[in-house]
């Protein structure tokens, strides 16, 4: 049996203190087509290791939001 490990998900007040941003920021950054997040009801997520990720890839890019 194959063991897992369980995502860490981010919500949008994890993303806020990680970017030390606003909420509207935050949320502008969450719902652009670029960023790997979900949205379940009216809850965004993402994963942690797709926040790093995704910053990672675009380190050197101007993000127009």
């Amino acid at each position: 049996m194959e063991c897992q490990q369980a995502l860490s998900l981010w919500t949008l007040k994890d993303l806020q203190n990680y970017f030390q941003c606003g909420r509207n920021k935050a949320l502008a950054i969450m719902q652009s087509k670029t960023f790997p997040s979900i949205q379940i009801g009216r809850v965004h997520y993402v994963a942690e290791e797709d926040v790093y990720a995704w910053v990672r890839k675009n380190r050197n890019n101007h993000i127009h939001l």
